[in-house]
């Protein structure tokens, strides 16, 4: 079998539990588009493939992979749950000073928090800078009422505040 993982720390725990042939895009295309560029998943056709996924997502790579001829077969083994705010983390939000930084590696997380956040905190957090980790989420910040966010190199945490790093080191 052949095992793929869409980011670094997905394959690094695959690594982990004895997958030592785990793969993954670099870090730039740490997301279901550069995956898709593996060369793997070129000549699929006819081809089993599963994925270890949790419901909700947008469902590119099994789009993808059925059109180009493979049997497609989805394992969801997680779920991606809408925290549970309470008043102590609208509290966090609304004392967030000017200089805070919001830091968005999925549009479904960025939606959850925003659904969970009573319009006054959703309105204080939009306030904040942010880095994002890919294109698609510039316009999903933009279009969620963000101003024009930072795009790290990748979603790793390392590249993440690297961005910030940058955009507040004298020029």
């Amino acid at each position: 079998a052949r095992v793929l993982a869409v980011g670094d720390g997905t394959r690094r725990a695959l690594l982990r539990v004895g997958c030592a042939q785990a793969q993954s895009p670099p870090r730039d295309r740490e997301h279901s588009e550069g995956l898709l560029q593996h060369p793997w998943l070129q000549s699929v056709r006819g081809l089993r493939v599963n994925l270890i996924t949790a419901p909700g997502g947008r469902g590119v790579l099994a789009a993808t992979l059925a059109e180009r001829g493979a049997q497609v077969r989805e394992t969801h083994v997680y779920e991606r749950a809408r925290p549970r705010l309470g008043r102590r983390h609208v509290d966090k939000v609304l004392a967030l000073d000017a200089s805070a930084w919001l830091l968005v590696t999925s549009a479904q997380a960025l939606d959850h928090l925003l659904q969970g956040l009573p319009e006054v905190a959703v309105q204080r957090l939009r306030t904040c800078r942010v880095v994002v980790s890919s294109a698609r989420l510039q316009r999903h910040v933009r279009e969620a009422g963000f101003g024009e966010p930072v795009r790290a190199a990748s979603a790793s945490g390392a590249d993440l505040l690297d961005a910030v790093a940058a955009h507040l080191s004298p020029r």
